[in-house]
């Protein structure tokens, strides 16, 4: 994996992590982002990269309408 593939990952899986632990479990966005909790699960823990489409379903999970808005919710400045 490239070393900016590998930021990109972790910054991912960071913002998501963050935003969800102040809400909801792992399961609870999974329901709610119709994806599975392992799914969750498997990207904040930097194992898989979600399509921009999960991000999205995940963020809108999270109360972010837009990606965009979502998006820039990462505090590494990466995203």
């Amino acid at each position: 994996m490239r070393e900016r593939d590998a930021e990109i990952l972790k910054a991912v899986g960071d913002l998501i992590r963050d935003c969800r632990k102040k809400k909801i479990t792992q399961e609870q966005l999974g329901r709610a982002a119709d994806v599975s909790y392992e799914h969750v699960n498997h990207i904040e823990n930097y194992r898989r990269m979600p399509s921009l489409e999960v991000i999205a379903r995940l963020g809108r999970a999270l109360g972010y309408e837009r990606p965009s808005a979502f998006l820039a919710c990462d505090r590494s400045g990466v995203l």
